[in-house]
């Protein structure tokens, strides 16, 4: 496998928008749904195998929320405790066990994070040795790994985005899952895990992706163009009536970020953003990441990801000639001023680059992102840990600038030490990147606690 068989994390705006007139149809202001809104069927399993048939209208997914309200349900936090469980998805390979790209990114995972975490790694069966093996040299305990098997379907790398984890009110594992998720087979994950584990699904008739949904602080951040894709469905007639779902599901406050001034239909186009008009980049892990550190201000500290961080790191913006003026960085601007209303700003840096690798006349060159925000990150107090990727390791491999990407990292590890974080850096996951993600999107934090064992 190569890194043009990962599909690309990113959706296809085209596909949604095909041209303008949708897209400008999609952004204009509508009117609330008209008529009273439909309540749900009271739910009750006496009455249904009293009558042993469904009420009419019964939806499972429709008590989603009620089971939520129930379990005391919460949303697992980007940053408070250290990680206890954590996910991933090993993708299937006909050459090999592992691809051996895969492989690398497993085994700095392993060792990046040390021995006090618990995996569950979902893979095939023949993928189990190799898997032990990667783990065992990066000095993880058998104990430690907990395999779920999966013999039949294909899913990707991308382990963060087809659910977002919650907890129960006993700190139970719950994978909760959108009510769609077009990518590979990545929605059998959730079966597959918690069929052959402790952890428990639940599915919810609200439309989301793990990696737009970020816990920060007890505020749940959500990008805003998944806000607008719940907005106008039956029972959802505005952007309060979706908080007020999400926030009962998550069992926090919501802040949705991003706003109709971060992008323009042009740039959407042609690769150069990835969201679906209301966020420059699909994923806000891609540029929004919590620390909770409180900063001078008194508010907990949130990094950002912005282009200007890159050139006041390299003496540009971007190495794309189109791209190195500042009209890439303003589309941050509404994502920064929500932010600031709850939280203290700072920044890293954010490389927008456009290539394919080495794999010239195979695929269009694409635009993508050096992130240094997609990351993992564990603050109980006491310890300061951030996982970060590397973009240099693999420079000389695909023929891209080993010095612009030295110097985006010795910005950011500067910004996290800053903060008292101790550094850490994966393999070179330029790769990933191309690919349109990078440390945080191939994991999926299942539950944290204060203080390693």
């Amino acid at each position: 496998m190569s890194v043009l068989s990962h599909q690309n994390r990113a959706p296809n705006f085209k596909r949604l928008y095909a041209d303008i007139n949708e897209f400008q149809i999609q952004r204009d202001e509508v009117q609330p749904i008209a008529g009273a809104i439909k309540a749900a069927v009271p739910f009750s399993m006496g009455r249904i195998k009293n009558e042993r048939r469904l009420p009419s209208g019964f939806s499972v997914r429709s008590f989603s929320l009620e089971i939520a309200h129930s379990i005391q349900s919460k949303i697992v936090s980007e940053h408070d405790g250290l990680i206890d469980q954590l996910l991933i998805a090993v993708p299937r390979e006909t050459k090999a066990p592992i691809d051996p790209m895969d492989a690398r990114h497993y085994f700095a995972l392993f060792k990046g994070l040390g021995s006090w975490v618990k995996y569950i790694v979902l893979c095939d069966p023949r993928q189990k040795k190799a898997i032990f093996d990667l783990a065992q040299s990066a000095g993880i305990p058998s104990s430690n790994i907990t395999f779920a098997i999966s013999p039949r379907f294909n899913y990707s790398i991308w382990a963060q985005d087809a659910y977002v984890a919650l907890t129960d009110s006993t700190d139970g594992i719950i994978l909760c899952e959108g009510i769609s998720f077009p990518r590979y087979e990545d929605m059998t994950i959730a079966d597959d895990v918690a069929a052959q584990s402790d952890v428990s699904v639940l599915q919810s008739h609200l439309y989301f992706q793990g990696g737009n949904v970020l816990n920060a602080g007890g505020i749940t951040l959500i990008g805003m163009d998944y806000v607008e894709r719940n907005t106008r469905r039956f029972g959802l007639q505005d952007t309060e009536a979706v908080k007020a779902q999400f926030s009962t599901l998550f069992g926090t406050d919501i802040l949705p970020i991003g706003g109709r001034n971060s992008g323009e239909y042009s740039w959407y186009e042609n690769g150069r953003l990835s969201g679906y008009g209301f966020q420059p980049i699909f994923h806000i892990d891609m540029y929004v990441t919590p620390t909770g550190v409180l900063g001078a201000s008194g508010k907990e500290i949130v990094f950002l990801g912005r282009p200007e961080a890159a050139k006041q790191a390299v003496g540009k913006y971007s190495d794309v000639q189109a791209l190195n003026n500042s009209q890439y960085n303003s589309f941050f601007d509404e994502t920064e001023a929500a932010l600031t209303t709850r939280f203290e700003v700072q920044y890293l840096p954010l490389w927008i680059t456009q290539g394919d690798l080495g794999y010239t006349g195979q695929v269009d060159p694409r635009y993508y992102n050096l992130t240094f925000n997609n990351c993992i990150v564990q603050n109980s107090g006491d310890v300061r840990k951030v996982l970060l990727p590397s973009y240099s390791q693999d420079a000389a491999l695909y023929g891209v600038d080993v010095n612009v990407r030295q110097r985006l990292e010795a910005a950011a590890e500067n910004s996290w030490k800053s903060l008292g974080f101790e550094v850490t850096w994966m393999d070179g996951v330029e790769d990933l990147a191309f690919n349109q993600g990078a440390v945080h999107c191939i994991t999926k934090t299942l539950r944290r606690k204060n203080n390693p064992e």
